[in-house]
């Protein structure tokens, strides 16, 4: 069970997390149509996964942190399992689409255009990403 501190701090790293992720799926989301890149649009897809699981933990922490009450008489902290399994509906759900965009690709080819903007994208999401990492190493 979270402590009322421990569950704010948590429900605003969650927040500040959702923000970035959907900054970067937006960004790769664009980049990706634009370049037609299936890598960048997998990517932008994982990132808009991030966006809907971290604010899924922002909301299921607030659950999580309410005491306990006559219908929950030993609190409300099992909403965290709940949050984890959407987590894993929503992974699975991304992983079946781009192996259904993967194996549709390769019964209808095309060449492959290198995009410099394609490139940049997902290097500045690397740097994100790790940058991200740690952010959330350090508020753990």
């Amino acid at each position: 069970m979270l402590t009322a501190e421990l569950s704010v701090r948590a429900r605003r790293v969650a927040i500040r997390v959702s923000i970035a992720a959907a900054v970067l799926a937006a960004l790769k989301i664009v980049i990706g149509l634009l370049s037609g890149s299936l890598a960048v649009l997998s990517s932008a897809l994982d990132s808009a996964g991030d966006t809907v699981a971290s604010f899924i933990n922002f909301v299921f922490l607030h659950i999580a942190s309410r005491p306990a009450d006559e219908g929950h008489p030993f609190g409300h902290g099992k909403a965290e399992y709940l949050a984890t399994l959407f987590q894993g509906v929503l992974l699975l759900t991304g992983a079946a689409y781009v192996g259904y965009r993967a194996v549709r690709s390769f019964s209808q080819p095309r060449a492959i255009e290198v995009s410099t903007a394609a490139i940049a994208t997902m290097i500045l999401s690397t740097v994100a990403s790790f940058a991200l990492g740690r952010y959330l190493s350090l508020r753990a």
